[in-house]
């Protein structure tokens, strides 16, 4: 997904992140949710290894930061949306 949104950024919004100086905003986000991802992947290598429930815990709890972290900057970079109160 943030792979996509990097595409549709440097892409379909170029111009506009451009005039609005969100570039370096965006290109955050996307940075952030990548690696969010691929925490979420260790997070699922370590469920195979531990059946602890904090490992899944954890899980959940970076997800929920990392959508709501690179989230609400893609709202602020896409839409305008005052929401830097998360970040």
């Amino acid at each position: 997904m943030s792979v996509a949104l990097a595409a549709m950024g440097s892409h379909a919004l170029a111009e506009t992140l451009s005039v609005n100086g969100q570039v370096e905003t965006f290109g955050k986000a996307v940075d952030y949710a990548i690696h969010g991802a691929v925490a979420l992947l260790a997070v699922v290598a370590l469920t195979k290894l531990f059946s602890s429930k904090l490992v899944l815990i954890g899980g959940y709890v970076l997800a929920f930061g990392t959508l709501c972290f690179s989230g609400s900057l893609f709202l602020y970079t896409i839409a305008g949306l005052p929401v830097t109160f998360i970040t």
